[in-house]
C-alpha cells in the first residue's frame, strides 16, 4: 500500500511539473520586419525607405556581422530626420556599442540641425535610445514616444 502511495505521489508531483510549465508563455524573438509593420499599423509614419546592408556600414557604421537582424528605415525626404532602427545584437556587448553608436548618432543629427532647421532639430533632441537586452530601437520622429513604448512590449 506504501509503495502504490509513493508511486501515485510521485506520479501527481510529476504531472504537475510539467502542468506548471503549460501555462507560462514565453515570447518569441520578434522578427524585425513585423515588428516594424506593427508600428506602422498602430502609429502614422511618414514615407521612409530601408537602408540595405552596405547602407547601414557605410552611413551609421552597423556591422551585419554584429546584427544577427536588422532594420534601418529613413525618411525619403532628404529635409526630415525621421529614422527607425530596429536591432538584434548578437551579444550584450555589441548591444551596448550600438546604444552608443546610436546616441552618438543622435547628438550628430543636432549638431548637423540646430542651425537650419528648428523643427528637425527640436525631433532629434527628442529621439528615443531604446535597449532591452540584445534588441536596440533609435526612434527619430514626431511619434518616437510611441514608437519606443511599442518597441519595449514587443521585446
Amino acid at each position: 500500500m506504501k509503495r502504490r502511495n509513493k508511486a501515485l505521489l510521485t506520479l501527481l508531483l510529476g504531472a504537475l511539473l510539467v502542468l506548471s510549465g503549460c501555462g507560462r508563455e514565453e515570447k518569441a524573438p520578434p522578427v524585425m520586419e513585423e515588428l516594424y509593420d506593427s508600428m506602422a499599423a498602430q502609429v502614422e509614419l511618414p514615407e521612409l525607405e530601408s537602408l540595405g546592408e552596405r547602407q547601414q556600414r557605410d552611413r551609421l557604421g552597423l556591422e551585419k556581422e554584429q546584427l544577427p537582424q536588422s532594420l534601418v528605415m529613413v525618411s525619403r525626404d532628404p529635409l526630415r530626420l525621421d529614422e527607425i532602427w530596429l536591432l538584434e545584437c548578437a551579444d550584450p556587448e555589441t548591444a551596448q556599442q550600438m546604444e552608443t553608436l546610436a546616441e552618438n548618432h543622435r547628438q550628430s543629427l543636432c549638431r548637423q540641425s540646430r542651425d537650419y532647421s528648428p523643427q528637425q532639430y527640436a525631433l532629434a533632441q527628442k529621439a528615443r535610445v531604446c535597449r532591452e537586452g540584445v534588441y536596440l530601437g533609435f526612434f527619430l520622429g514626431e511619434e518616437a514616444d510611441r514608437l519606443a513604448e511599442i518597441f519595449r512590449r514587443a521585446v
